[in-house]
């Protein structure tokens, strides 16, 4: 992997209703772009590419995944500005899923206020969860991309702060939103990041980071292929240390990466990193893994968050945290 030092200057993002740009972007926003994109690479007809020769001066650019060598001239959305679609209750937005072949239908989950749907591209919302969740706390959502009925939802926001809700394991839909059942329920953990098989709604991995506040036995990832009725812890190391993010191979979906992260939260701090956080490969599913190395961090490692391109399935973007200038955006 290599470290980029160069400062992306614009982004523009092609969203539901439209293209929305977004320029002139200070050095220190410009290294959250990965972990942005990872979140707007889940939305329909988004596609994150690498910048086109030709188009170098623009940075980083969207593209259609029906055609990732199309290029969008930022300049022709140059009029259009952000709307805010958020309805003032529950906090930080931690998750957000859009529905396959549905430009209108969309899900946020916040720190304490549940999942919402809106089904008119933000205009209107609608809480989803009260009554069937026993927490607030959201940590991802993820829509099936097979049957879109299916949605899949972790507890637990993965980004411990002054203060943090808990989670407590993850809920699964089969009608829309409409009911839930509680389909995992390991206590109180932290589950940031999940993914679904594209051809399996039954079938989905999650990245369990585990008990924020002490060590314990239920982090790694986690594996079910019943539609939540069995599950499989597939990789773990320690009881400290759980897993922040896992991103699959769009192109094949037996490849899978995932990024180890211990983190507590004290009283009176929080801890970030250890020697066993890093980034770990499979091949095969999830039955072998293997920690990647090969220009990354060494030593004390803290959060990362992983995208994997689209367009280009062998361009994997890393958002690491590390001390003495060793962390940043890590891309293979």
């Amino acid at each position: 992997l290599k470290k980029l030092n160069q400062t992306v200057r614009f982004v523009s993002i092609v969203l539901a209703a439209g293209v929305f740009a977004m320029g002139a972007m200070p050095d220190a926003r410009a290294q959250q772009l990965p972990a942005a994109a990872s979140a707007l690479m889940e939305l329909p007809g988004v596609g994150i590419t690498e910048v086109h020769e030709e188009h170098a001066h623009y940075g980083l650019m969207a593209s259609s995944q029906d055609d990732p060598n199309v290029i969008v001239d930022p300049e022709f959305y140059s009029y259009l500005t952000w709307r805010s679609t958020n309805f003032g209750r529950g906090g930080r937005s931690t998750a957000v899923a859009g529905t396959p072949d549905d430009q209108f239908t969309f899900f946020a989950g916040y720190t304490g206020g549940g999942v919402w749907k809106t089904a008119d591209a933000g205009l209107t919302w609608e809480n989803i969860s009260d009554g069937y969740f026993n927490v607030g706390s959201i940590g991802d959502i993820k829509v099936a991309p097979s049957d879109p009925n299916v949605i899949w939802v972790g507890t637990g926001s993965g980004c411990p702060r002054g203060n943090i809700s808990t989670g407590d394991g993850i809920y699964r839909s089969t009608d829309g939103g409409r009911t839930w059942a509680h389909v995992w329920n390991p206590g109180f953990v932290q589950v940031p990041e999940m993914v679904v098989d594209p051809f399996d709604p039954d079938h989905l991995y999650a990245a369990v980071l585990g008990d924020i506040f002490g060590a314990g036995p239920v982090r790694g990832i986690y594996e079910t292929k019943d539609g939540g009725q069995n599950w499989d812890q597939i990789l773990y190391i320690s009881e400290d240390t759980g897993f922040n993010d896992i991103e699959m191979d769009p192109s094949n979906p037996r490849i899978l990466y995932a990024s180890a992260w211990t983190v507590y939260r004290k009283p009176w701090t929080i801890h970030s990193g250890s020697e066993e956080g890093g980034i770990y490969r499979s091949k095969d599913g999830g039955e072998t893994w293997e920690k990647l190395s090969g220009g990354l961090p060494t030593g004390m490692v803290g959060k990362i968050d992983l995208t994997v391109s689209p367009p280009n399935p062998d361009r994997v973007w890393a958002l690491i945290e590390a001390p003495n200038d060793r962390g940043g955006v890590y891309r293979s």
